[in-house]
């Protein structure tokens, strides 16, 4: 067996600060809920005005893509 684990970055365009506290706490709470619907697991959310960072832990077998 192995651990297998992905750090996710996203921008918003052209890096404007377009992140709002209302839409990081959206985003705390549906990344979670996306990521368990796919067997991964979020350890940590990082998010600023004009990026997030997610480090997620993934099943053994996932399909990145999706």
């Amino acid at each position: 067996p192995f651990l297998l684990y992905a750090l996710m970055t996203w921008t918003t365009p052209e890096t404007g600060s377009l992140i709002t506290e209302r839409i990081a706490t959206f985003l705390r709470r549906a990344v979670p809920d996306i990521a368990r619907r796919y067997g991964a697991g979020v350890l940590e959310i990082g998010i600023v005005d004009d990026h997030v960072h997610v480090l997620m832990r993934l099943p053994a077998r996932f399909d990145i893509p999706r």
